[in-house]
């Protein structure tokens, strides 16, 4: 098993690949476990079929062990009903040259996620890979609404869409899922690397969903030029639609909390640096997008995610790249 991350472009080879877990819905009144029980059954019928078509791709895929997730979690600093569906294993890891990061969220309900893929996480270290875990957070003061307030600086705190690679350069969301903590952090387990800090008015949050580099001076995002670093000066923009589909927010385990489709449609996988995946949703809304892309000779391919927008995930958060050929 090979590791090996320095861009979003690359040729994928290998990449994790979430699931959905009917366990969580033991714990709900019959109005959520009715209206969600159709929703994961479909979302796993499309996973499966995007596994199906990563695979064609020469793409090879590692799935996620099962877990329980109405088991409640007990520690000695906090405690959770029960914990999120390995749905997004992108939220959970950053993977940086031949180094998997296991990082810490601000979340009580994702403090285990990691678990679902301790499987690809060992055999990954038995074959001379890297890996590295953050320390869990006690979560010892209240959740707050991590897009209206800074996260307190008791623990590192950085979930994985937080840092964008770009070879020797990482770009970094400095609010919404972020510490400044977390942010040394990495600095001190990266020492060859340059971070450059994202305009926080302008890019909180996961910045998978903010742009996508999607080769060697071309990049996809629904922001304006001026917003980003001088870094990106010289850069092809590629403008997404800005398009919105509102839906309706049940649990936090299952659910993130941007249905936005512009944020969707930045949030496709490159397969390499002339082809691209993108879901049927953003085929639908995403025309002015598309054209641009296929006028800026990308070739897209298309798989069906049907409530992408119900579960706020997009395809680099449904999937983990491990290994990009050069």
């Amino acid at each position: 098993m090979k590791i090996k991350i320095h861009n979003h472009y690359e040729k994928l080879k290998s990449c994790m690949l979430g699931n959905v877990d009917f366990s969580v819905l033991s714990q709900m009144d019959e109005y959520k476990k009715t209206k969600l029980q159709v929703m994961l059954e479909r979302a796993e019928v499309d996973l499966n079929k995007i596994q199906n078509k990563l695979e064609t791709l020469g793409v090879k895929i590692f799935r996620p062990k099962s877990l329980n997730c109405d088991k409640k979690l007990v520690t000695p600093y906090f405690d959770t009903i029960g914990h999120r569906i390995p749905l997004n294993p992108a939220d959970n890891f950053f993977v940086v040259n031949n180094t998997i990061i296991e990082t810490a969220s601000w979340t009580k309900e994702a403090s285990f996620t990691g678990m679902y893929w301790r499987d690809v996480m060992r055999s990954a270290l038995a074959e001379g890979n890297s890996w590295l875990t953050m320390p869990m957070p006690l979560h010892d003061v209240n959740e707050i609404d991590l897009m209206d307030q800074d996260i307190p600086n008791l623990d590192p705190i950085i979930d994985g869409p937080c840092l964008y690679i770009h070879d020797d350069h990482v770009f970094v969301s400095m609010v919404g899922a972020s510490n400044d903590l977390g942010y040394e952090w990495m600095k001190n387990i990266l020492p060859d690397k340059k971070f450059i800090e994202m305009n926080p008015t302008k890019f909180a949050g996961h910045l998978d969903c903010h742009f996508n580099i999607l080769r060697p001076g071309v990049i996809a995002t629904f922001h304006a030029k001026e917003d980003f670093p001088d870094y990106f000066t010289n850069w092809t923009f590629v403008q997404v639609d800005h398009v919105t589909q509102p839906t309706e927010f049940i649990d936090s385990r299952l659910q993130d909390d941007d249905q936005e489709n512009s944020v969707l449609a930045v949030n496709s996988l490159s397969i390499d640096q002339s082809t691209i995946l993108m879901t049927d949703t953003s085929k639908k809304l995403q025309k002015n997008f598309i054209k641009n892309l296929e006028q800026h000779n990308f070739d897209i391919e298309f798989v069906n995610f049907e409530h992408s927008h119900f579960f706020g995930s997009g395809l680099t958060c449904i999937t983990l790249p491990l290994h990009r050929e050069d």
